[in-house]
């Protein structure tokens, strides 16, 4: 029997047994203005596949960790939320 390690020791990109990648980047608005944005995608994301898009806006505490949030979608769209 395989024991897998805590999710607290599990790399950022795996929960549940699926994984995505994030990336942080720079977004310049049209007043010149940089915001930064942290981006989920899951992993395997073909060039040029579209999928449904959450965004969550704060003024503050960009790095609280949404991992929780991201863990709630799979590849096909949000867990309990699509029927």
């Amino acid at each position: 029997m395989a024991a897998s390690p805590p999710s607290s020791a599990r790399s950022p990109g795996e929960q549940d047994g699926r994984t995505f990648h994030r990336t942080s980047q720079y977004l310049t608005m049209r007043d010149g203005v940089k915001i930064a944005v942290d981006v989920y995608l899951p992993a395997g994301l073909k060039p040029g596949h579209t999928i449904p898009t959450l965004l969550h806006q704060t003024r503050y505490w960009r790095a609280i960790d949404y991992r929780w949030l991201v863990s709630a979608f799979k590849d096909d769209g949000p867990r309990g939320l699509i029927g």
